[in-house]
Order: structure tokens, then C-alpha cells, then sequence
């Protein structure tokens, strides 16, 4: 699972998961603004970091109780 950003200020909830199979499924939503102004905003100010720098980038799990 995890959340995405991309340009245009567009996010993403993903979802992928392998079922008994070993199928592999994905389920993608975008957010709307309403959900979009929950995330913290200093995850958002992370986030648009790593869009900008075009890096992936490993957070501590802390940062969400800022």
C-alpha cells in the first residue's frame, strides 16, 4: 500500500496485492481535495521534495505526528 503523488498536485491511494493464485492485483484511487488536505502537511511538503528531486526517499514513520 502506499501513497503516491504526481504532477499537478495529484495523488494517489494504491493498493496491490497477490491473491492465492499468485495473481497480482491493483486497485488505484484518486484522492479528492477533501482527502488530500487530511494528509499532514508535512508529509505533502515531503513528498513534493522527493517529486522534485525525481528520487525515491525513505521516511520515518514520526514525521506523520508532526
Amino acid at each position: 500500500m502506499s501513497l503516491r503523488l504526481h504532477a499537478d498536485n495529484l495523488y494517489e491511494l494504491y493498493f496491490g496485492y497477490y491473491d492465492d493464485n499468485d495473481d497480482f492485483f491493483e486497485i488505484v484511487q484518486t484522492l479528492t481535495p477533501e482527502e488530500k488536505n487530511i494528509i499532514p502537511k508535512a508529509l505533502q511538503k515531503v513528498m513534493a521534495k522527493v517529486l522534485a528531486d525525481e528520487r525515491g526517499m525513505r521516511i520515518p514513520g514520526t514525521i506523520l505526528f508532526k
